[in-house]
């Protein structure tokens, strides 16, 4: 059940690739949309806290930096052995970039319902999955309800948040009690929405031992590198 854990889940609940549909609301799927063309390139350290606010998970992107060399890792856990910290970097490798508001076409999963609408922001609901989890991992996800907030003017992705409306066994020996995560989106100097924190609260069973998890990942130390058209 350890692969439940933080920071994996949030890592692959966000993190991409893209593909839409004909059926959504035209605001949702903008507000999804993957950009077109060149976007700006930001640097930054994203870092994983538990509840006690000690960190537990740090790494460093570069975007300008060669490919397989763009994330370092600067915290990890101290149980952590050699292979795993490799496994981590390889994973951010893989999934590159991935702290974006928008490029979400490929995390819902069913029909999107528009839910609400106040003061300039307009609330959808739906099923969420992701391709790149398995497993456990993917059966919380696909189990939770998601909820998007779009900014009806800028049609950019205010938050995001999944909620897991009742506890169940994602397989024999295991049982989630609680999960639910919110991600809040801040605008870049350049416009581009990303995910400056993600809240986590996971509560699981197994083997007769419930573990709790609170968890904070924030974006912080963010620099631009390079504007469009430079």
């Amino acid at each position: 059940m350890r692969s439940l854990l933080l920071p994996t889940l949030a890592a692959v609940v966000f993190s991409n690739p893209a593909s839409a549909s004909d059926d959504w609301p035209d605001l949702f799927a903008s507000a999804v949309a993957a950009p077109i063309g060149e976007t700006a390139l930001y640097s930054y350290e994203r870092v994983s806290r538990d509840s006690e606010r000690i960190e537990r998970f740090r790494y460093a992107y570069d975007p300008i930096a060669p490919k397989g060399n763009q994330f370092t890792l600067l915290t990890v856990p101290d149980e952590w052995s050699e292979e795993q910290r490799a496994d981590a970097k390889a994973r951010l490798e893989a999934d590159g970039d991935a702290i974006w508001c928008d490029d979400l076409e490929t995390r819902v999963k069913g029909e999107v319902t528009k839910a609400a609408e106040n003061e300039g922001h307009v609330t959808f609901t739906f099923d969420p999955t992701n391709p790149k989890a398995e497993g456990p991992q993917k059966k919380v996800i696909e189990r939770s309800v998601a909820t998007l907030v779009v900014d009806a003017e800028t049609e950019r992705v205010v938050s995001l948040q999944y909620h897991l409306p009742k506890p169940f066994k994602p397989m024999i020996v295991a049982k989630v009690n609680r999960f639910s995560m919110f991600g809040q989106c801040t605008p870049t100097s350049q416009g581009r929405s990303y995910f400056s924190s993600i809240k986590t609260d996971l509560s699981f069973s197994a083997m007769g031992n419930t573990e709790e998890q609170i968890t904070e990942q924030a974006v912080e130390n963010l620099k631009l590198v390079r504007a469009v058209g430079e």
